[in-house]
């Protein structure tokens, strides 16, 4: 796991409340690193937020923190 992944899993962890049905699946290519967050359907309002404005403030932060010249997307689903 790498600093970024760390930070990511850090910031989504401390909004939810299900743990166990928490998932990070990560997809790298040459370019590009997708991570894919799953979270139980009750966590997953609190992890977007209203508006989107929580999932938007976690992806500038890890877009901020990208230092592998990769570009970086963040995807949150319901497990």
């Amino acid at each position: 796991m790498n600093n970024t992944e760390s930070l990511l899993n850090f910031l989504t962890e401390s909004l939810i409340d299900n743990r166990s049905k928490y998932k990070v699946n990560r997809l790298e290519s040459d370019k590009n690193i997708l991570y894919s967050i799953q979270v139980s359907k009750d966590d997953l309002g609190r992890v977007i937020g209203k508006g989107g404005k929580t999932a938007n403030a976690i992806r500038t932060f890890i877009y901020a923190c990208n230092r592998n010249g990769k570009k970086i997307k963040i995807k949150f689903e319901e497990l």
